[in-house]
């Protein structure tokens, strides 16, 4: 066994490795917590955030439709009648929703205030169920249990 002093000569000076050890573990937790305030606050900050990489810009709205939207000169109110049990039609029908959604909630945005969006969910035998049928929606029919679901 080599004496202490040998073990000092050698660079390992007491509590070397213990030091070591200290600081990766606060090297680790300090990049655990910036990459976490990184993360929230890009999500926080680029939430509305969006670029439409599609060759054909499936997903931007033309200058004609920004410039109609900023130019209304009266409120309007679209109603989007979008029943939660419609998604048990399948991912089609969840990605329509978003996608009609977000594009409403563009629409909403780019209108200086004059569009308002009103968002439903009907059940069957509800009030928002009557609205959808007096605003020329049918339902459809899901499962066994001929629940009807509305989107439009």
């Amino acid at each position: 066994m080599a004496p202490a002093s040998a073990v000092a000569e050698g660079g390992l000076q007491d509590g070397g490795i213990e030091d070591r050890a200290k600081l990766s573990a606060i090297a680790i937790g300090l990049a655990v917590v910036l990459f976490l305030s990184i993360s929230i606050a890009s999500n926080l900050l680029l939430n509305s955030a969006r670029i439409d990489l599609t060759e054909d810009r499936l997903f931007t709205l033309s200058r004609a439709t920004r410039d109609v939207l900023a130019n209304i000169d009266e409120p309007v109110t679209i109603r989007f009648y979008h029943s939660k049990d419609a998604e048990k039609l399948g991912p089609y029908i969840v990605s329509q929703a978003k996608r009609v959604s977000e594009l409403l909630k563009q629409y909403a945005a780019l209108s200086n205030g004059k569009i308002k969006v009103e968002r439903y969910d009907p059940k069957p035998f509800s009030p928002e169920e009557d609205l959808a049928v007096g605003d020329g929606l049918r339902g459809v029919s899901l499962g066994a249990e001929a629940i009807q679901v509305y989107f439009g």
